[in-house]
């Protein structure tokens, strides 16, 4: 069984409990927290926000423009947009704590929390849901309707090994499958990576790939549905549904700012 730190299968279900639990309790203390701290600053100090390549670099700065706008304006201080080109050098600048304020996944928050000094403060609701789930989407046309169907065939995660849902989570559910069938070995598929997850799910629409490994909503965000028809997708396996993606705040910043 695989995962980032290579557990044992019991191991990685224990994890997922962990993050589920661990985001969830965070949220409501770090929210609580933020209630009783926030007030008006007049630093000089320009904030800036790092969102995850979760979406291409055009989309992603159309989409973030109006927040950190609207950040600047109520926290009276400058705010900065930072969009990275893909997640290895989004990483790189969590892990040289460059962002003051940042979106990401939840795997990278469990993981800058314990080592980069960052706290949790939000997470996303999209589609009038606040959880999020991994998942395996193909075309209804493929002929693929169970995970065995896969072997040998190609697998675009979107992203890269640290994105929770499109790659973590996608992995896990092939290589769990069912219970009728069982599941795949690393080596019984062909593995690729996309630049981000909307661009894995193109990949099997326009029949590039097989498969896209990728979060349940990532089929239905505006940037996806422009360029496919997604009536013609369905997903093969969805995982256990986890709080949504989380936004933090580095503990640098002192009293007074978000």
């Amino acid at each position: 069984m695989w995962c980032p730190v290579k557990p044992k299968r019991c191991q990685f279900h224990i994890l997922l409990v962990l993050i589920s639990i661990f985001a969830l309790n965070s949220v409501a203390i770090a929210q609580q927290k933020y209630k009783t701290t926030v007030a008006a600053s007049n630093s000089e100090k320009t904030l800036t926000l790092g969102i995850f390549p979760r979406r291409n670099a055009l989309a992603t700065i159309k989409l973030f423009t109006p927040l950190t706008r609207y950040l600047s304006e109520k926290l009276d201080r400058n705010v900065k947009l930072v969009v990275s080109k893909d997640f290895s050098t989004f990483w790189e600048n969590v892990s040289l704590k460059k962002y003051d304020i940042v979106h990401f996944n939840q795997y990278h928050y469990v993981v800058s929390h314990k080592n980069y000094g960052y706290e949790v403060i939000l997470k996303n609701v999209e589609f009038g849901e606040a959880t999020i789930a991994g998942s395996i989407i193909v075309r209804k046309d493929s002929g693929i309707n169970s995970v065995m169907d896969l072997k040998g065939k190609k697998v675009v995660f979107g992203g890269g090994p640290k994105t929770m849902q499109s790659y973590i989570i996608a992995r896990y559910l092939l290589e769990q499958g069912s219970l009728e069938q069982g599941g795949l070995k690393h080596s019984d598929y062909i593995e690729d990576f996309a630049k981000n997850p909307p661009n894995a799910i193109f990949s099997a629409f326009y029949k590039q790939s097989d498969a896209a490994g990728s979060g349940d909503k990532v089929l239905h965000l505006k940037v996806v549905t422009k360029r496919t028809d997604s009536t013609k997708m369905k997903y093969l396996m969805r995982g256990e549904q986890l709080p949504h993606l989380p936004w933090a705040v580095h503990t640098s910043l002192p009293p007074g700012t978000p």
